[in-house]
């Protein structure tokens, strides 16, 4: 006796389950409406997934430059600070 391919025993598997479901009072169009609703959420759930883990890199590209961006600022300070010493109004404007 050969042995069935994947695709065959998939199929017997699913005749198998859809006459015990039939004699539970489920037909054929609700289970194929309820594998299509599984089918939407499983897409769904990807979906969110996918944005869920670019959300994450985004904020740690932007951590980065945060990070960058407070590192020039503290040298820009250091440099104009030394640069304005002698215009106290010019190290108000700039906060320094």
């Amino acid at each position: 006796m050969p042995i069935p391919s994947a695709d065959e025993s998939s199929r017997v598997a699913d005749l198998f389950y859809a006459s015990v479901l039939s004699k539970r009072g489920y037909d054929k169009a609700g289970l194929d409406k309820a594998v299509a609703v599984f089918d939407a959420l499983d897409a769904a759930e990807s979906a969110y997934l996918t944005a869920t883990g670019a959300a994450a890199d985004s904020l740690r590209v932007r951590d980065q430059a945060a990070r960058e961006l407070a590192v020039w600022m503290s040298k820009f300070r250091r440099i104009a600070g030394v640069i304005l010493r002698d215009q106290p109004e010019m190290r108000q404007k700039l906060g320094l």
